[in-house]
């Protein structure tokens, strides 16, 4: 365990959520699968449906089709640490170390987990099999939207959950040498929300409004290196747009998704106000209160706007995108415009549409994870090694 102060220390004996691994058959096709994959992904002509072939890769149907859910196998069990207490509540994070033998110190993979900002836990978490690359894994919690009260006097709704991301952030690369963990190799992966939240550590280096004040180490930087963002929304003042644009049967007309208990809604404070981000945004040319202030906190969430070279973030950092092409939740429009914001800036940027792909785990939606996971690994090594990152064995043999 690492030698950290106690008072940042807080251990609790729980058992991670089981993670799974395929039959031998279905691991050959796995394996078969991945090689193409991995094989289109450094070929970046092939395989494209976007005119933006450079920064774009659809995923071949027929790796998805005779996929199947794995196995349950054995998980590590994490070390969990407070980074922060914030209304007399300790903030915290589950830490992974690295399978290596700790002569190099990991890269570090920052996972943050779906749930609509209202839900979820640092132990939703797929993101394990990467242990076995030589990567350290930090899975993080956040303040969540209907956990208003539970947190003292403190807000629950936008930015707290950019507050506290980056107060992680910062608390990891604060302790790197005890967690033997490179702080100059930090990678943020999230799926929905946790993919939003991913891209805004990717474009909001440098944001004064959204960096906060939590934890000991408010002048460590909050910057990660490299960013997955699984389906998250990057443009929530487009969100009703993009989604009229497609329509039925994929969005029916009379889907209330900005309603006043949906997720995105209950971000910007809809259980307090009982303002709608359909309101929001429908009033976003208002100048009066409360119309501008929560039009500018909306676009203040936005991957998007940052991306664009707005709000005075630094350039954002290398960025793979996911997204299937059926998702009924977040339009597939959403990573659309990031990329090509991120393109238009000269940014790098990968794309990689996953066909039939809805949102994460809703019924009859399988993702094959350990796919997309060996996909993240070979653009992260890639992109690391471009960083003159030193690897450890496990990463430097892959």
């Amino acid at each position: 365990m690492p030698n950290l102060a106690k008072d940042e220390l807080a251990e609790y004996d729980e058992t991670p959520r089981i993670t799974q691994f395929r039959k031998g058959v279905v691991a050959l096709i796995g394996f078969l699968a991945v090689c193409v994959a991995i094989a289109l992904w450094h070929s970046p002509d092939g395989g494209t449906t976007s005119s933006s072939s450079k920064n774009h890769l659809r995923i071949p149907r027929l790796l998805f089709e005779n996929s199947h859910p794995q196995e349950a196998s054995d998980d590590p069990t994490p070390q969990t640490y407070s980074v922060a207490i914030v209304g007399g509540r300790p903030l915290t994070l589950d830490f992974y170390a690295a399978k290596t033998s700790g002569a190099v110190p990991a890269p570090l993979i920052i996972f943050i987990h779906a749930g609509g900002w209202r839900e979820g836990s640092s132990r939703n978490l797929p993101a394990l099999p990467l242990l076995k690359h030589g990567f350290a894994i930090a899975s993080l919690n956040y303040r969540l939207t209907r956990d208003v009260g539970q947190w003292g006097n403190e807000s629950v709704f936008w930015p707290a959950q950019a507050h506290d991301v980056k107060a992680a952030v910062r608390w990891l690369r604060a302790n790197a040498d005890s967690l033997n963990i490179n702080p100059n190799a930090f990678v943020s992966f999230g799926e929905s929300a946790g993919g939003h939240l991913s891209a805004i550590l990717a474009t909001t280096n440098g944001v004064e409004f959204l960096e906060g004040t939590l934890g000991n180490y408010t002048s460590v930087s909050s910057s990660v290196q490299l960013s997955v963002d699984w389906y998250g929304p990057s443009s929530f003042l487009n969100l009703d747009k993009d989604k009229e644009a497609v329509g039925p049967p994929q969005y029916p007309t009379d889907l209330q998704h900005e309603g006043l208990d949906a997720p995105e809604s209950e971000l910007f404070g809809s259980i307090r106000t009982n303002i709608t981000l359909t309101q929001i945004i429908e009033h976003a040319r208002v100048t009066s209160a409360p119309w501008q202030p929560l039009a500018h906190l909306a676009q203040a969430a936005s991957p998007v706007w940052y991306a664009a070279g707005n709000g005075g973030a630094k350039p954002p950092v290398p960025i793979l995108i996911h997204h299937g092409d059926d998702d009924s939740n977040v339009p597939l429009t959403q990573s659309y415009r990031l990329r090509d914001a991120l393109v238009g800036r000269g940014q790098d940027v990968n794309m990689v549409t996953v066909p039939k792909g809805q949102h994460g785990a809703i019924p009859g939606a399988y993702w094959p994870t350990d796919l997309l996971l060996e996909v993240i690994n070979g653009w992260v090594h890639e992109h690391l090694r471009q960083l003159g990152i030193m690897l450890p064995d496990a990463l430097t043999a892959v």
